[in-house]
């Protein structure tokens, strides 16, 4: 049986959480039963092993917890945030860049107006 799109996107997207995951894990130098140990066993080290091949999904809350432990942002284990972050201050800048022209633009035709 065929998984769904919608599941596949699931899946995807619980890989990639894995993926950074494990990469903040190992940023720290630890090792999955070292998480576990100085979480007194919050986080088993199966549970995070399987969170980070993506075979187990992980709430919000638990997220948090890892993020707090790996000492990162939980922003940094979100995939893909870094592209909506860089598209939010493209944006930004390109909206402050128009009305910057504009705001110059209405200037110069007040400086040529009759008076």
């Amino acid at each position: 049986m065929s998984s769904s799109p919608a599941s596949r996107e699931e899946l995807s997207f619980q890989r990639q959480i894995g993926a950074l995951l494990r990469k903040a894990r190992r940023r720290n130098g630890l090792t999955l039963l070292e998480v576990e140990a100085v979480t007194d066993g919050v986080y088993k080290a199966s549970v995070l092993g399987a969170y980070e091949r993506g075979q187990r999904s992980i709430s919000v809350g638990r997220l948090k917890g890892l993020a707090v432990v790996y000492q990162v942002s939980v922003i940094d284990l979100v995939p893909g945030f870094d592209d909506v972050l860089k598209m939010t201050v493209d944006t930004a800048l390109e909206l402050a860049s128009y009305y910057t022209n504009l705001a110059r633009e209405l200037h110069r035709h007040e400086d040529h107006a009759p008076a």
